[in-house]
């Protein structure tokens, strides 16, 4: 059985590592299973655009594997997501519980959402509590012992505050999530061309694939080959 295992943590410190994660991968698989290729990543499971899942996704579908993860919400932490992912013919196994059904599996992801809403609700009553000890006495004792005076200020911008703005504004764009999936598609197709030139496609071909599997730009209409020629230059600036 040919499989494409995917490894994730959040941004804040876990139990369940990349290490740990790769060791139930290793124990799960049989000697005549193969994973053509591993992708891994540090994003929050709250966030459904992410780079290297949408590879991971692509190339499942393009050569016919199963997908693999350590634990169902290594995948996402969105029910929505998931359902959308079953209904669209991806076949994913979870190694926390890996003979699951659609109906369980739909059950622990939204069981999995409501944790991530529960983390979300006590994150903000600590954040109003600590502005209410700011309001009250003028700081705040951290866990940690550090003095907490303020949660953010104001400043007047300068031209070096400006052109971070527009650093970002330009982060941003690039990490829409209608680009980030087409840009993982065509860095895919590239890869694959460079690997075996009669898989290599033209701008045009990329944009046409793209077009055909419904993917959209970040303003929703369908890709040119100029468009595709920059997701490219992309591809080149995050190797």
């Amino acid at each position: 059985m040919n499989y494409v295992a995917y490894y994730r943590v959040s941004t804040k410190k876990q139990d369940l590592g990349i290490p740990a994660q790769k060791q139930m991968v290793k124990n799960y698989l049989s000697d005549i299973d193969t994973v053509i290729k591993s992708f891994q990543e540090k994003e929050s499971g709250s966030k459904n655009d992410r780079p290297e899942l949408s590879k991971a996704i692509e190339l499942c579908r393009s050569e016919g594997a199963i997908l693999l993860i350590a634990k169902l919400d290594r995948l996402a932490r969105d029910v929505n997501f998931i359902t959308s992912l079953q209904k669209s013919g991806l076949e994913f196994v979870a190694l926390d519980m890996p003979k699951a059904n659609k109906l369980t599996i739909h059950i622990m992801a939204a069981m999995a959402e409501h944790e991530l809403d529960m983390i979300k609700e006590r994150t903000n009553a600590a954040l109003d509590q600590i502005k209410r000890n700011i309001e009250r006495d003028g700081y705040h004792i951290s866990k940690e012992g550090n003095r907490i005076t303020s949660l953010g200020g104001s400043k007047v911008p300068t031209d070096a505050d400006r052109e971070k703005a527009k650093r970002v504004l330009k982060k941003k764009r690039e990490s829409n999530e209608n680009n980030q999936r087409a840009l993982s598609v065509v860095c895919l197709l590239k890869e694959k061309g460079e690997k075996d030139s009669s898989d290599k496609m033209t701008l045009q071909q990329m944009a046409d694939h793209l077009n055909r599997n419904g993917y959209k730009t970040s303003r929703g209409k369908s890709f040119s080959s100029i468009q595709v020629s920059r997701l490219l230059k992309l591809c080149n600036e995050t190797a």
